[in-house]
C-alpha cells in the first residue's frame, strides 16, 4: 500500500490538471457540424432513391422489367456497402473532412456520366456503381462524425435527427422527379444534373465551413474532452454481458470474435433490406393497388415525411426516457411497423388515396422511430477509437442486405406480384424485431 501511495497521489494530481483543460459542456459547434453533415446525408439518399423515382420512364425507355430495374437500383447499394467498409479507415487516416469531400466529388463525376448515357443498361450499371462508391465514402464518415461531435447522452437524439431526414430525402427526390416530368426533362438529364450540381456545391460547402474534431480538440469523440466525475465517464470501454463486465472490441480481431458484432450485423442486414427495399417495393405496390404514377408519388412524398417526427421522437426517448438504452425503442419501432405494413398489404387496395396516405404515414414513421438508437449501436458496442471502422462495417452489412434483398424482392414481384413482395418486406421487419430482442436480452444496451 505504501509503495502505491505516491503513484495514487500522482494520478490524482494529473487528473486535476487534465480536468482544468476540459470543457464544462459540449461545444456549440456540434450543431454547425450536424447541419453541415445533414445536407450531404439528404443528398446521398436522394441519389440512392432516384432510380426508383424514375422507374417507369427507365423501364419504358430501356425495355427492361422489374428484376433488371431492381438490379440497377441495388448496384448503388452494393458499391456503397463495399466502399463504406474502407471509408472508416480513410477517415481515420486522412480526416473526415477530406474523406467526405472525396466522396462528393465521386458522386459529381457519376452525375456527369449520367448526362452522357441514355440508352445503355450496361453503361448505367457502371455509372450507378461509381455513384454508389461515392455514396459509401460519404456515408460512413458522415455518420461517424455526427457521433463524434455529440456526447453519448445526446447521441441518440442527434442520430435520430439525422435519420429523420431520410424520409425528407425520399420526398424531395419524388417532388423533383414530378417537376422534371412536367418540364419534359429526360430521366438521365434529371439524375445527372442533380448529382453533378449537388456534389460540387456540397464539396465546396464542406471545404470552407467544416472542421475535424481531431484537429480542433485532439480527440476522437467529444466525450473525451468534456469534464466528468471520476467513474462516470461516457467513454468507458467496458460493457456488461449477462452481469459480467468486459472490454469492448478495439480492433478487427476482437470484433470478429465478438458475438455482439454478428448480432448487430444480422440486425443491420435486414434493416438495410427494409430501408432500401421499401423505396423499391412501395411504388410498385401502389401501382398494383390501382393508383397511377402521379398518385403513387403523392402518397409517398407525404407519407415519408413522417420519418422527421418519428425519428426525432425515437432518439429523444432513447436518450432521456430509456437513459441511452437503444433496444427498447427498436422493439417498439419494428413491432409497430410490421403490424401496420401487414395491415396495408391486406386492405391497401380498398383504401382511397387519402386513407392509404394516412396508413403509410404511420407505418413508415414507426419504422423510423428507431433509426437514431439503431445507428448508435455500431459505435457504442466498440471502443471509441474503433467506432469509425465499426460504422463502416455496419454500413457494409446494411448495404449488402439492401442489395441482396432488393434483388430478391424484384424477382419475387416479377413472379408473384407486388403483394407478395410486401409480405416479404414484413418478414424482414420481423427479423429486425427479433434481433433487437436478442441484443437487449444479452447485452442490456
Amino acid at each position: 500500500m505504501l509503495e502505491k501511495a505516491p503513484v495514487t497521489l500522482w494520478r490524482r494530481w494529473m487528473s486535476k490538471m487534465n480536468e482544468k483543460e476540459k470543457l464544462k459542456k459540449p461545444p456549440l459547434y456540434r450543431f454547425a457540424a450536424f447541419i453541415l453533415m445533414l445536407f450531404p446525408y439528404i443528398f446521398l439518399y436522394a441519389g440512392i432513391q432516384v432510380i426508383a423515382s424514375f422507374a417507369v420512364e427507365i423501364m419504358e425507355d430501356l425495355t427492361i422489367k422489374e428484376a433488371s430495374l431492381s438490379f440497377l437500383s441495388s448496384l448503388g447499394t452494393l458499391s456503397m456497402a463495399v466502399t463504406s467498409a474502407a471509408a472508416g479507415g480513410l477517415g481515420n487516416r486522412y480526416g473526415g473532412k477530406r474523406t467526405v469531400i472525396l466522396g462528393l466529388v465521386i458522386m459529381a463525376v457519376s452525375g456527369a456520366l449520367y448526362l452522357g448515357n441514355a440508352g445503355s443498361i450496361f453503361g448505367l450499371y457502371i455509372i450507378r456503381s461509381i455513384q454508389g462508391a461515392g455514396t459509401g465514402v460519404v456515408c460512413a464518415c458522415l455518420m461517424a462524425l455526427v457521433s463524434a461531435w455529440f456526447p453519448k447522452k445526446e447521441r441518440g437524439t442527434a442520430q435520430g435527427a439525422l435519420g429523420s431526414f431520410y424520409g425528407a430525402s425520399i420526398s424531395l427526390v419524388t417532388i423533383y422527379a414530378l417537376s422534371c416530368r412536367k418540364r419534359g426533362l429526360a430521366w438521365n438529364g434529371a439524375i445527372g444534373q442533380m448529382l453533378l450540381c449537388g456534389g460540387i456545391f456540397l464539396a465546396v460547402l464542406i471545404a470552407f465551413f467544416y472542421k475535424d474534431i481531431e484537429k480542433t480538440y485532439g480527440v476522437s469523440v467529444i466525450d473525451e474532452v468534456i469534464a466528468t466525475d471520476v467513474g462516470k465517464s461516457d467513454t468507458s470501454d467496458l460493457m456488461v454481458h449477462k452481469g459480467n463486465t468486459f472490454d469492448k472490441p478495439c480492433n478487427w480481431k476482437e470484433s470478429l470474435t465478438f458475438p455482439g458484432f454478428w448480432l448487430i450485423g444480422l440486425l443491420l442486414f435486414f434493416n438495410g433490406a427494409c430501408t432500401y427495399g421499401i423505396g423499391f417495393i412501395i411504388p410498385l405496390f401502389f401501382t398494383y393497388c390501382g393508383f397511377n404514377s402521379d398518385s403513387a408519388a403523392s402518397i409517398m412524398s407525404v407519407g415519408t415525411l413522417s420519418s422527421i417526427f418519428f425519428a426525432l421522437f425515437g432518439g429523444f426517448i432513447s436518450d432521456h426516457f430509456f437513459r441511452s438504452r437503444r433496444c427498447e425503442v427498436g422493439l417498439i419501432s419494428f413491432g409497430g411497423a410490421m403490424t401496420l405494413f401487414f395491415i396495408i398489404v391486406r386492405i391497401g387496395g380498398l383504401l382511397s388515396a387519402a386513407g392509404l396516405t394516412i396508413c403509410y404515414f404511420l407505418a413508415y414513421g414507426m419504422m423510423y422511430l428507431s433509426v437514431g438508437p439503431l445507428w448508435c449501436l455500431p459505435a457504442e458496442m466498440v471502443s471509441s477509437e474503433f467506432a469509425s471502422r465499426s460504422m463502416g462495417a455496419a454500413l457494409l452489412f446494411s448495404g449488402i442486405g439492401g442489395f441482396v434483398m432488393t434483388n430478391l424482392f424484384g424477382i419475387i414481384i416479377q413472379i408473384s406480384g407486388a403483394g407478395t413482395g410486401m409480405y416479404s418486406l414484413v418478414g424482414c421487419m420481423m427479423i429486425v424485431f427479433i434481433s433487437f430482442f436478442l441484443i437487449r436480452k444479452v447485452y442490456r444496451i
